[in-house]
């Protein structure tokens, strides 16, 4: 059985500084964001007003015995960290405003970003965004596809 979802992530991307325009590469001290276009297909509009987003930031390279994505725990142990997550709840009265609308996160630098992270990979490589979003209250919820882009410290 298919249930059709009323709400998709149409589009997710980085961008610099204009919001619309995709930036596929940058530098590691560039303003930083991750868009995501959500499009509610909801018709008659019954969905609440009360989204949650979630944008992942992620590194192909997980290779213990490189400089890939890692953090160090408490005791000074480090562990393989192939992601970054960014939660936000947020309210859209989309009966008013639309149903077609963007979400992002932004960051003073790419760098800030991913502050949390070790290894000489941050500041240089292929990574990826994705990103979900969930109707709050209901089962309902989308996911993106993978949107890659190069930092080219």
């Amino acid at each position: 059985m298919s249930i059709t979802q009323p709400l998709t992530i149409s589009a997710i991307r980085t961008v610099t500084t204009d919001i619309w325009t995709p930036a596929p590469a940058f530098g590691a001290t560039s303003p930083f964001s991750i868009v995501m276009d959500i499009e509610l297909t909801a018709n008659p509009p019954w969905l609440p007003d009360s989204f949650a987003a979630t944008w992942i930031m992620g590194t192909p390279r997980q290779d213990p015995y490189t400089d890939s994505w890692y953090t160090v725990l408490p005791g000074n142990d480090g562990s393989l960290m192939p992601t970054v997550v960014f939660d936000w709840n947020f309210e859209w009265d989309y009966r008013k405003k639309g149903k077609n609308f963007s979400v992002w996160i932004s960051f003073d630098q790419y760098v800030d970003a991913v502050s949390q992270i070790y290894g000489g990979e941050k500041e240089q490589g292929i990574f990826y965004v994705m990103g979900t979003l969930a109707s709050e209250g209901t089962g309902y919820f989308a996911v993106s596809d993978k949107f890659w882009y190069r930092v080219v410290d």
